[in-house]
């Protein structure tokens, strides 16, 4: 495990369990900077749950291996972002009204237990815990993350149990930018590879894809948008014009305007097929005998790559090393899962307030009818029947 070297790191000697009072003599002055009640005549270290964690087991929760950098030798010491995150997770625990470790399986670290808590729905804690910050569906998410998962993709690294709104903002952005170019899943990326990362996985290619499509930000409503998005919105318009510069009310100039994003769109998805082949950039198209001196284009380029035979002189794409690197399959788009919503109304089909339609009196639509006496009926007969 690597961690930031600015949150604090104590390099230890010795075994890994100690003693009561070697664990104590250990932890006791990094834990005064943040607790400075803590005192070498506490029985249990403050900052921890009151019952069911001793100084051995406080001393377990906040030590492990560092790195200082790639390639060095693993050492183990107290980390003090495990330290802080452990004290505020207490906190955590207190609020939900737990202050006893002994009652979760011994060995249970305070993130432990807030994980046990959480990963338990009926209690009702994780439901409370992403309402907090407007988390009431999993549509952000990727299909198939359960709100469990979700929470600890966002969860606060620093404060166990809470939820981190900028990470919560960051992952919602990112998964935003991945949909809008149809990617509403991870399944074409490496294994282990989340949302975030995988939007910082594409966004190079998108900046080499926006290069090729020549366009510059005054086309955009919002220049400062990412590449990802600046890409998403020119590849889906006409769908997406109300996110360009706004039309003009003279007519000339809003009909060229409109041209113009017609050309960008066109150039969008040429350059984005090039990129998702392995081309960088334009410039290995230029001098090509087919192009006859002109400046090539997104399209031109892209025609001259579906041309069948290819023409001799057509330059190659940078080879695929790494799964990372196969943007043909990480821009491929996925199938978007159905959303399971309740908030949909269902149809009411049995009220208390109205009968229903077969319950209901209705107008009788039958002629009307007399009584009428057997001479009448002997009449009648006697008059059909001589007819024939």
């Amino acid at each position: 495990m690597h961690i930031d070297g600015s949150k604090g790191f104590i390099p230890l000697t010795g075994g890994t369990s100690p003693s009561q009072a070697e664990a104590r003599a250990l932890l006791l002055p990094e834990l005064q900077k943040l607790v400075p009640d803590a005192s070498p005549s506490d029985v249990t270290p403050r900052g921890f749950p009151d019952k069911g964690v001793s100084w051995t087991d406080a001393y377990k929760m906040v030590t492990g291996w560092h790195r200082e950098s790639e390639g060095a030798p693993p050492k183990f010491g107290i980390l003090i972002d495990r330290l802080s995150g452990a004290i505020n997770g207490t906190k955590t625990l207190a609020r939900l009204g737990f202050n006893d470790l002994s009652r979760f399986p011994r060995g249970t670290s305070v993130q432990g237990a807030i994980d046990r808590l959480y990963a338990t729905p009926s209690n009702g804690f994780l439901a409370r815990a992403l309402s907090q910050v407007g988390i009431y569906d999993l549509r952000d998410f990727p299909p198939g993350t359960r709100a469990f998962d979700a929470f600890k993709l966002v969860e606060d690294t620093e404060n166990p149990g809470v939820v981190s709104r900028d990470r919560f903002l960051e992952y919602k952005q990112a998964f935003s930018s991945l949909s809008a170019i149809g990617i509403t899943s991870l399944d074409n990326f490496p294994k282990g590879t989340t949302v975030v990362e995988a939007k910082g996985l594409l966004e190079p290619k998108a900046v080499e894809m926006l290069s090729m499509m020549g366009a510059d930000d005054s086309v955009f409503a919002k220049p400062d948008l990412s590449p990802l998005d600046k890409l998403a919105i020119t590849v889906n318009l006409p769908k997406t014009i109300n996110q360009m510069a706004p039309l003009p009310s003279d007519s000339a100039q809003r009909a060229a305007l409109v041209t113009k994003f017609r050309a960008v769109s066109e150039q969008a998805n040429a350059a984005r097929q090039l990129g998702m082949m392995g081309y960088q950039s334009l410039a290995p198209f230029k001098g090509m005998s087919a192009l006859k001196g002109k400046e090539p284009k997104a399209t031109d380029a892209l025609a001259l790559v579906l041309t069948t035979p290819q023409p001799f002189d057509l330059p190659r794409p940078a080879p695929v090393t790494s799964a990372k690197d196969n943007f043909s399959r990480l821009f491929a788009p996925t199938n978007a899962g159905k959303m399971r919503t309740y908030g949909t109304p269902n149809t009411v089909t049995k009220t208390v307030l109205s009968p229903q339609t077969q319950d209901r009196v209705t107008k009788n639509l039958l002629p009307p009818t007399r009584t009428v006496t057997t001479a009448e009926v002997l009449a009648f007969n006697k008059t059909y029947w001589g007819r024939t």
